[in-house]
């Protein structure tokens, strides 16, 4: 509200990810994501993060690459970090299969 539409240019989520697309959504839908905006999510794989994975991948609003890295003190454990490029707004993803959302 302070800073108004298309003011936010980077995100980084990093907590529990099954809100991660809840997060994101409110993003969208209040108008906050400029072009260009980075959203850097954390913990994609454990503790998974499915839906916003769709979302960002299925969505033409995103450019989106998932990067296997090593988690954080268990570097033997790997994990995947999820860097999203917002492009536009109106790109809404189909909604996600059943199957997928039984994971979240």
């Amino acid at each position: 509200d302070e800073f108004g539409v298309r003011a936010v240019g980077f995100c980084f989520m990093d907590h529990r990810g099954t809100k991660f697309h809840e997060d994101l959504a409110r993003l969208e839908d209040e108008e906050l994501l400029s072009a260009g905006a980075w959203i850097i999510a954390d913990n994609v794989l454990k503790p998974s993060a499915p839906v916003f994975l769709w979302v960002t991948s299925k969505s033409s609003s995103y450019k989106t690459t998932a990067w296997a890295v090593g988690e954080f003190v268990q570097y033997y454990v790997e994990d995947w970090m999820v860097v999203a490029e917002y492009q536009k707004p109106g790109g809404r993803a189909p909604p996600p299969p059943a199957s997928l959302l039984r994971l979240a």
